[in-house]
């Protein structure tokens, strides 16, 4: 190697060359090929693309060392890049003595530093006006603005900022950031705009555009190029809400180490919110393909203006954000993002296709032209521009043959009659439905294959564990783990084509990203060549062999969470696929697969105490498949009534408005149950625990409505049956159930003392079966209600005040047992005339119920009239109590016809409220219901008591 050589191989490891514009958002930007500072004609530089606004003319001398120059040359240029050089060669260094670190200097030591060797090196050049004092007064720079009005001095302070935010880049925090695209090109005055938004702590900027515009691509480019002025970024995909919230939970188990035992998912979602909202260093929270802003609205803190947070959103509908709130206005910007200008769309075309060309070498390849012409032709859609590339590159085509092949598949298209298009959406784009055609029909069948399995899989990760496997099935043979080098040879080819991403973990696992409009595409090409079911069949056994099966007794199996959560996006994808066509498609043989997977999906969303809704989706389309003319499941076989009770009980965790349904849903259940152990002609264990599992949630069911007899006779027949299992210590489980259930019914016959014992039975089998958990705090909690009925309030407050204590260290503040607990907590002390600490809990109770999504409307609207009730009691916040009973009253008008016909008959709010709340969640926090039952239990038609709100003893009719 000639000295030459070893020169040129030096810079290119140094890559010293950068813009010395000091405000050019490229400015942290490394070149190993010197190609003329900024703006100089008719040389190109490395910024080329940005607006003149943003590189104004330079002045006429050296920004490094002040020499002057009339006209950009190309002596003049060597000039700079000779500056640029050996800043770049002190990098090297020659002094092998141990040196203190910046990290040891104290930081303001550092920053003097930093000053002064500027100060001392350039202040020579500087003219100014007034006498030396500080070189920040003076304006000093390690590269003066081109901008001769330019004096703000702020500027300085936020690049000696950046310098040491990135001296300090180890402490920085990336979570899930996807890998820049290194051909992106464009967007410059997009994210400048961005910049300008998201910069601004506490703001929220939504990029919206159409399918295959590059809103993800401008996300990722706008993080990996401002990292600088993030301590922390945080990207999640949110494309679903169950997805959303396991990355969310992931996230904070990563980032502040929490741990998830003991806290049920919302709580530990609105645990990691308060830290994100409280945490110290500039973050940004990323949330990618957002479909609805409801599905997000809960995982930015609340008070987003006073943190030092900002959020980036992407999705295709523009107006996702529909608010009132002037509050949320003022902190809110949107970004629509363009298709790519001719210009920009053939330098991104030469890039993909020539990636090791520079700037200057882009603009003068010999393709350019024709670049601009494609550019135009698929109008500047980033995501056809990538399938251009990918074609000519694979195909080793020039862009000139391209441009004949697209010519004529162009011609032979508008002669063809128009195709069916039941699957096509507004979102697809003709551009990338012609480069599909033009594509296609160079992929080999097995690869062609694989891509349309991959159109119904998770198209952000694809795990190559998932495809490839020890299979069995003939049309699973192409992915079997023997054939390594077919395997290899598919992805290559689609990786080439630039059809998928190829991603690695943190853990070295590969997996793969699939664009949705191209998925979309996919599914359209194939569903009129009634290739849908075949593919669809393939995709749907390739997720079953992963997705773990629910437990056959419908138990709790957290072993299987980790498998659920991993390959749960696959099972969210068919349910979409599933949900837009399933009226046509044609019988295929997974189709009851499907509908057991649907199932499986469902379950674990709920024993994961998942997003309830889509639980029931997976549910509601499992039951579909099994309605349809080609199953035609038996109405009385154990997979309906698995959907039936899941469906209940999900539908029970819903609030009010779910209710009747519910009933519907476990009744049948039940039903189903009883004829499967009845007609069994062998005594099976799993059906009998089945039908007593089904039995036991019916009863709860009864409990709801009143029905306290029917519940206690199913109840008793239950422990029936437990007796025969085993003994309180072999199953304990069981007999807490049973003692809980009939500490209720005690409750209604008047029995508190029995009802009492019952509770305290069941809290200490419920310890004895999973420690002080939360089932043991649930059934302690009871326990307190049906002390505080008794007539002992200091011992009901007490326990009341232990169970908050407990659940609150246990499930965190959010959840619905500490807000529950807390409210209890506040009712008590207002029984006991405690009045402003009274006010004090039903106020937190409010507030974290409304920043939670575990509390019903209706469990919040009885809040707010408690609490303004109080006030008008201790006669304070009258203006505010007022208020809040407008609220209450307003959700009661709501929710007033779900409540049972006699109590909304009575008309009496706060009884109403009690009713709508479920009877293991609060119901009996209050008196006034439970002594309108004991009433009506024995004919009364009024009933009298103490009411504490009003302070004296009132008579209320029992609606008898």
């Amino acid at each position: 190697m000639t000295s030459e050589d070893w020169v040129a191989h030096l810079f290119l490891d140094l890559q010293p060359y950068v813009c010395t514009f000091d405000r050019c958002i490229k400015s942290h930007k490394m070149f190993d090929i010197f190609e003329g500072d900024l703006d100089m004609k008719p040389l190109f530089d490395v910024c080329r693309g940005l607006s003149v606004q943003s590189h104004p003319t330079p002045q006429r001398e050296c920004p490094l060392c002040g020499s002057p120059y009339k006209e950009p040359t190309v002596d003049w240029i060597d000039h700079i890049a000779s500056h640029l050089e050996q800043f770049a060669l002190l990098a090297i260094g020659e002094d092998t003595e141990p040196q203190r670190t910046d990290h040891e200097l104290d930081r303001n030591d550092l920053v003097d530093k930093y000053i002064d060797d500027v100060s001392a090196r350039y202040a020579p050049k500087i003219a100014t006006n007034e006498p030396p004092t500080t070189a920040l007064q003076h304006n000093v720079k390690v590269a003066p603005s081109y901008d001769v009005n330019y004096t703000d001095t702020a500027d300085d302070e936020d690049k000696v900022q950046t310098y040491l935010d990135d001296d300090q880049a180890a402490e920085k925090v990336w979570h899930n950031v996807p890998q820049r695209n290194s051909e992106f090109v464009g967007r410059d005055e997009d994210l400048i705009t961005l910049h300008t938004y998201v910069s601004q702590p506490g703001h929220i900027c939504v990029i919206s555009g159409r399918g295959g515009i590059g809103k993800t691509a401008t996300a990722i480019e706008y993080a990996r190029r401002f990292e600088h002025n993030y301590a922390g970024i945080i990207w999640i995909e949110a494309e679903t809400q169950g997805g959303l919230a396991d990355k969310y939970c992931a996230m904070g188990t990563k980032i502040f180490d929490l741990k998830l035992e003991g806290l049920d998912p919302n709580s530990f979602t609105m645990r990691v919110r308060d830290l994100l909202g409280s945490w110290d260093k500039r973050w940004l929270l990323i949330l990618d393909n957002v479909e609805a802003w409801d599905d997000v609205a809960k995982y930015y803190p609340r008070g987003l203006p006073k943190t030092k947070g900002s959020v980036l959103i992407t999705t295709r509908k523009q107006a996702l954000i529909q608010t009132k709130s002037a509050a949320l206005q003022r902190v809110l910007h949107r970004v629509e993002l363009e298709t790519l200008r001719p210009e920009e769309g053939a330098q991104f075309l030469i890039r993909s296709i020539f990636p090791k060309l520079t700037p200057s070498g882009v603009i003068l390849h010999e393709e350019y032209d024709l670049a601009i012409e494609i550019a135009g032709l698929v109008e500047g859609l980033p995501l056809a521009l990538i399938m251009v590339a990918g074609y000519v590159k694979v195909s080793r085509q020039d862009l000139a043959d391209f441009l004949e092949i697209w010519e004529e598949k162009t011609a032979f298209r508008a002669k063809k009659i128009k195709r069916n298009r039941t699957f096509t959406e507004e979102t697809l784009d003709s551009s990338i439905d012609l480069l599909w055609d033009i594509g296609i029909s160079e992929l080999s069948v097995a690869a062609r294959t694989l891509l349309e399995i991959l159109a119904f899989l998770d198209p952000e990760n694809i795990q190559k564990d998932l495809l490839v496997g020890d299979h069995v099935e003939d049309y699973l043979e192409f992915l079997n783990s023997t054939e390594t080098a077919l395997y290899r040879r598919m992805i290559t080819v689609l990786y080439g084509r630039k059809l998928i991403e190829i991603r690695f973990n943190e853990q070295g696992a590969e997996s793969y990203r699939i664009h949705r409009l191209l998925q979309k595409k996919i599914v359209f090409d194939i569903a009129p060549q009634l290739k849908l079911d075949s593919a669809m069949a393939k995709a749907t056994r390739l997720v079953r062999k992963r997705f773990p099966e629910a437990p056959v007794i419908q138990a709790s199996a957290p072993q299987n969470w980790k498998a659920a959560k991993e390959y749960q996006g696959h099972c969210f994808s068919l349910l979409r696929a599933f949900q837009q066509a399933k009226d046509e498609w044609p019988e295929f043989e997974q189709l009851e697969e499907m509908a057991d997977l649907f199932y499986d999906a469902g379950f674990y969303m709920w024993d994961r105490q998942a997003t309830d809704g889509n639980g029931l989706e997976f549910l509601d389309a499992a039951e579909s498949i099994h309605d349809s003319e080609y199953i035609k499941t038996d109405p009385m076989s154990a997979k309906r009534a698995n959907i039936h009770c899941m469906s209940g009980l999900l539908r029970n965790a819903m609030g009010c408005m779910e209710r009747d349904e519910s009933f519907k849903r476990l009744q049948q259940a039940l039903k189903i149950r009883s004829f499967i152990y009845d007609n069994d002609a062998s005594y099976n264990r799993d059906n009998d625990i089945l039908l007593q599992n089904a039995a036991n949630d019916y009863g709860i069911l009864l409990l709801n409505q009143y029905r306290f007899q029917e519940a206690g006779a199913i109840f008793e027949k239950c422990l029936k049956r437990y007796r025969v299992w085993g003994t309180e210590e072999e199953i304990p489980f069981e007999y807490s159930k049973y003692y809980y259930n009939m500490g209720i019914v005690r409750m209604w016959q008047e029995n508190l003392d029995e009802g009492i014992s019952f509770f305290r039975k069941s809290t200490k089998l419920a310890k004895a079966a999973f420690g002080k958990g939360s089932q043991f705090w649930d059934n302690y909690f009871m326990m307190a209600c049906a002390v505080r009925h008794s007539g002992d309030h200091e011992r009901a407050l007490k326990m009341h005040l232990k169970a908050l204590n407990a659940r609150l260290e246990q499930q965190g503040q959010h959840s619905k047992g500490a807000i529950l607990s807390t409210f209890a907590v506040g009712k008590m002390h207002a029984t006991l005339g405690n009045l402003p600490t009274a006010i004090e809990y039903l106020e937190r109770c409010i507030d974290l119920a409304m920043a939670s999504t575990s509390w019903t409307e209706e469990a919040l609207g009885r809040a707010r009239l408690r609490l303004a009730r109080t006030y008008r009691r201790h006669d304070v916040k009258l203006v505010e109590a007022e208020g809040l009973e407008k609220k209450a009253m307003a959700a009661l008008e709501t929710y007033s016809s779900y409540a049972a016909d006699w109590v909304a008959g009575i008309n009496e709010p706060i009884m109403t409220f009690d009713d709508l709340q479920p009877t293991d969640e609060g119901r009996y926090t209050g008196t006034t219901l439970l002594r309108v039952l004991w009433a009506r239990r024995t004919g009364r038609k009024t009933a009298t008591f103490f009411c504490e709100l009003e302070d004296k003893v009132v008579t209320i009719n029992t609606g008898l």
